[in-house]
Formats: structure tokens, C-alpha cells, sequence
């Protein structure tokens, strides 16, 4: 996602809420429960984490594989604790 006028820290907090909300879905097919869909997402922002698209891409991209690696179903901001 591209979120213009979005400091890295708005952003976090949007795609954290896009997680929060994708924890309530409850999928069934066919009558049965299919299981839990999780959502993991890594966060960059202009200029704070790179100055060109493949550079924020690269960054966002670590971050989430950092999200991945931290147990999933979360989101990991580049350059924040």
C-alpha cells in the first residue's frame, strides 16, 4: 500500500488495525472451518527509510520477513523498536 501524507508511525498504526481486523475473519467452505488467517506486514516511509521506490520496497520488505521471524500475524516498522 502507498499511503501519501503518512509519517512511518501512521502507517504502522493503519496496518496494525488492518491485522487486527483480519483476526476476526472466520472463513468456511463447504460447512467447514478453515483456518486462521493471519496477516503479516512490514512497514517503510519516504524519506525516513529510503529515498527511491526499490529502496522502501527493499526495507519494507525485511521488515516483514523481521514480522515473519517474530511469530507472525504482526507488523514491523523499519527503524522502529
Amino acid at each position: 500500500m502507498v499511503l501519501p501524507d503518512c509519517d512511518l508511525e501512521q502507517t504502522a498504526r493503519r496496518a496494525e488495525a488492518l491485522v487486527e481486523a483480519v483476526r476476526t475473519i472466520r472463513l468456511a467452505h463447504k460447512g467447514r472451518a478453515l483456518g486462521q488467517i493471519t496477516l503479516s506486514m512490514g512497514v517503510s516511509a519516504y524519506p525516513r527509510n529510503g529515498q527511491d521506490p526499490d529502496e522502501l520496497i527493499r526495507v519494507a520488505d525485511a521488515a516483514l520477513y523481521a514480522a515473519k521471524q517474530g511469530g507472525r500475524n504482526r507488523v514491523v516498522a523499519a527503524g522502529l523498536a
